[in-house]
């Protein structure tokens, strides 16, 4: 079965990163059709842009910040709260007094943010964790830099989810293109559990890509970063 996650309002499964693809419509239908998904792969349709949405789909392991706190430099539950702030309804008095540079990010239109941007968002990131240099992106996704994944994400953890018993959940699993797909978002994001457990190494990873090529999805696997939108 495939786990199909829209985070906005969970409060649980972001801020953090996905390793591995962006997909297009036609390897969304690929990705729709793995029918024995592991529980670490997640096809996420992540809701992006700030005020003018869009819907980015991306599928991969997800590194939950919560769950990886030992990775932090310092002061991650900092890091956690200022993304947090930047969720739905944004709290931008606080965004604007204890973290600025996270201020200038949300209530977007849509637009990609510029390079100055990126940048100036790497240097506040490099205060609490070590992570590859952003490329480009729009509030809420944005790419890093194509690099060697296992140099900065080795030993990190990777979110595995499994559904609880029938009786406990709230939602339900749905056919897709053949595939039982179980679609989790705010009004059920607890009707799965939630382990950090899974180590990211060269085994994890060869993992990650052999399914990616079974998918057809051909490119070297890749980190996003990912917070709640606002809207």
């Amino acid at each position: 079965m495939l786990i199909s996650l829209e985070p906005l309002g969970t409060n649980v499964f972001l801020p953090g990163v996905l390793l591995g693809w962006e997909l297009d419509s036609e390897l969304r239908q690929r990705v729709e059709q793995f029918r024995d998904a592991p529980p670490w792969f997640f096809h996420v349709v992540q809701q992006a842009g700030g005020l003018c949405m869009s819907y980015p789909e991306c599928a991969g392991m997800l590194l939950r910040f919560e769950g990886n706190k030992k990775r932090s430099l310092h002061n991650a539950d900092r890091l956690i709260r200022g993304f947090r702030f930047m969720a739905e309804d944004p709290n931008l008095g606080v965004l604007e007094r204890e973290y600025p540079v996270l201020r200038d990010l949300v209530c977007t239109r849509g637009d990609a943010y510029p390079l100055d941007t990126l940048r100036t968002l790497d240097e506040f990131l490099a205060d609490f964790i070590r992570l590859p240099a952003l490329e480009s992106g729009i509030e809420a996704f944005l790419r890093f830099r194509q690099c060697n994944v296992l140099e900065y994400f080795a030993d990190w953890k990777a979110l595995e989810s499994h559904l609880r018993p029938e009786s406990e959940r709230v939602g339900s699993a749905y056919s897709r293109n053949e595939t039982i797909v179980y679609y989790v978002e705010e009004a059920n994001r607890n009707d799965v559990t939630r382990v950090e457990e899974l180590a990211i190494n060269e085994a994890s990873l060869a993992n990650l890509a052999a399914c990616g090529y079974n998918l057809g999805l051909s490119n070297p696997v890749r980190a996003y970063l990912l917070w709640e939108n606002s809207d």
